[in-house]
């Protein structure tokens, strides 16, 4: 057992959401990430100083993160102070409660800091002859998610990949606001005008691909090895620290036990605003995953 006198303490700053809860500012991110996780996860949490914890159903690791979770637990870590977020997926709409209990009973914790819809699609049954949808409205799938948290198995509710479209539609009838929508956002694709928005309705963006998916080449950027050489640090780290200080989420992923350090200590960078405007002028608009256009199963496109 880890001696809970080396644990290393919180690493970063929180954020309070607009339920009062507060969120460390900088996630680990475990999309594409199952062999190894649970030695990734106890060594950010443990030596690196991770609280936050970012999974999804659809990532098939919860078990093997449940184990780490449950193994930093008992090293001393206390459970009030890891913030952890599973993803509901479309297959799960039709029974949103036992689908919740699942990824609990997976994680072996009694209650989720976040529970987010994954993706705002409602599945659609291509085979028949109108195309009809294969699971209730999103107006009822909130109202479900809004019981969990009536019911104490979980704090805050969020979305995610949710387009100002649908986030109106949302608003409309809710009654408990998204804490959270989780989009894809870095230097190449800033969403300034979808930050705008959100800060309007006091809901925090959150960032999945902070340096770009695979295949982006932000990190070779000029500029931001430029600012980079400026500051001793590396242009993820530029990336990254861009992204906290413009009140957005980062979410960070890696399967290199060597990265961990790296990435949470880009909290540390504090870029002038003059660069912080180099890095917002770079955006090209460039994205690998479309709300609008990614519709599952068949890959056919959602009309706007």
């Amino acid at each position: 057992m880890v001696d809970a006198g080396s644990i290393a303490p919180e690493a970063c700053p929180r954020m309070t959401l607009n339920n009062g809860t507060t969120i460390p500012v900088v996630g680990f991110g475990t999309f594409k990430n199952r062999e190894g996780i649970k030695a990734l996860v106890k060594s950010a949490i443990l030596e690196h100083g991770y609280r936050h914890i970012d999974t999804a159903r659809v990532y098939e690791n919860e078990a093997e993160i449940g184990e780490a979770l449950e193994e930093c637990v008992a090293a001393g870590v206390r459970r009030e102070d890891l913030y952890i977020t599973t993803k509901l997926w479309m297959s799960g709409y039709h029974d949103i409660e036992g689908t919740c209990r699942e990824s609990l009973r997976l994680l072996r914790l009694d209650y989720l800091d976040l529970y987010m819809i994954h993706w705002m699609i409602l599945p659609l049954d291509w085979e028949s002859e109108d195309w009809r949808p294969k699971s209730p409205p999103f107006h009822v799938i909130w109202e479900q998610m809004e019981q969990l948290v009536a019911k104490g198995l979980v704090k805050s509710i969020a979305v995610s990949n949710c387009t100002i479209p649908m986030m109106i539609n949302l608003l409309a009838s809710c009654t408990i606001k998204p804490v959270i929508n989780q989009i894809e956002l870095n230097p190449y694709m800033n969403q300034a005008d979808v930050l705008r928005f959100h800060k309007k309705w006091n809901i925090a963006l959150e960032a999945y691909a902070t340096i770009g998916a695979e295949g982006s080449t932000v990190l070779a950027d000029p500029l931001l090895n430029e600012i980079a050489a400026a500051h001793g640090c590396t242009s993820a780290q530029v990336a990254i620290a861009w992204a906290a200080q413009r009140g957005t989420i980062p979410l960070v992923k890696t399967a290199r036990a060597e990265r961990l350090a790296e990435n949470i200590n880009a909290v540390k960078v504090q870029l002038t605003e003059e660069e912080m405007a180099k890095v917002d002028s770079l955006n090209k608009g460039v994205r690998k995953f479309d709300p609008i256009t990614w519709a599952g199963q068949k890959n056919m496109p959602y009309f706007m």
